[in-house]
């Protein structure tokens, strides 16, 4: 056993203890509630399942930033027109697409309904955000995220979600796909979910330190584990959440 596997075995239960329970988004990658408005994403691992059918486009009806804190991710940028004729610059051929809103089921899961008309959809940037970087996104934009390999971010959001009381997010399904509101978030036993978090974070933990084998005699406690893994990335999102908070305090003070 290496340091990083100790690291990323008490790590995860510290996340066990003190965060909400990991479920799977349809996109496929790992959702944690750390609180209310800061969320750990876990990508790019094969054992994570996915939905049937792929709609990884969306927006947001809040803003964000991610912090990416292991791997890399992609953030590719699109634009829609119901008229079929994009306003920017494309980089790949249009898509045609039925906008789909949803609705919760239970939790953070939702299913999707077509609205509206349906139009094309255009990607105009793609950006590689590697680790130690961040990215931000604002309400309404159209995105997709995607994993080089197993990564880490960390995503500080500055409103509700859906389950809190937010407005529905759009999702883009290409026409002729029957989105998979057979999928659930929650299907997945915990546990699995939890391994792969812990191989995860034991990349990560690889990645940021030595990996040498611990000998017998340097066995290191739980509590030491829990002061010296998760510590420094949890003041970086407690960092990040304090400063988003600020900024968000400093627009409502400008606005009045």
């Amino acid at each position: 056993m290496t340091r990083s596997d100790i690291m990323a075995h008490c790590a995860t239960d510290l996340l066990r203890a003190s965060a909400g329970r990991p479920r799977v988004h349809g996109n496929g990658f790992i959702q944690i509630d750390l609180s209310e408005r800061v969320r750990l994403h876990v990508w790019g691992h094969g054992a994570i399942p996915r939905q049937a059918s792929e709609t990884p486009v969306h927006d947001h009806t809040f803003g964000f930033t991610s912090y990416v804190l292991h791997g890399a991710l992609e953030n590719v940028r699109y634009q829609f027109r119901p008229d079929g004729s994009p306003t920017v610059a494309p980089e790949q051929f249009p898509v045609a697409v039925q906008p789909h809103r949803a609705t919760v089921r239970h939790g953070e899961d939702t299913v999707l309904s077509p609205y509206g008309p349906a139009g094309v959809i255009v990607s105009f940037e793609r950006l590689l955000h590697t680790a130690g970087s961040r990215y931000s996104m604002r309400a309404g934009e159209i995105h997709e995220s995607v994993p080089r390999g197993p990564s880490l971010s960390v995503i500080v959001k500055n409103g509700p979600t859906l389950s809190q009381g937010g407005p529905a997010p759009t999702v883009f399904v290409p026409l002729g796909v029957e989105p998979d509101n057979a999928f659930d978030r929650y299907a997945e036993p915990e546990d699995k979910l939890w391994a792969i978090v812990e191989l995860v974070l034991a990349e990560a933990f690889g990645a940021r330190k030595d990996s040498e084998p611990v000998a017998s005699h340097d066995y290191v406690t739980p509590q030491h584990c829990h002061e010296c893994a998760l510590v420094a990335w949890r003041k970086e999102w407690h960092r990040a959440d304090a400063f988003e908070g600020e900024v968000l305090r400093r627009r409502r003070g400008s606005s009045v």
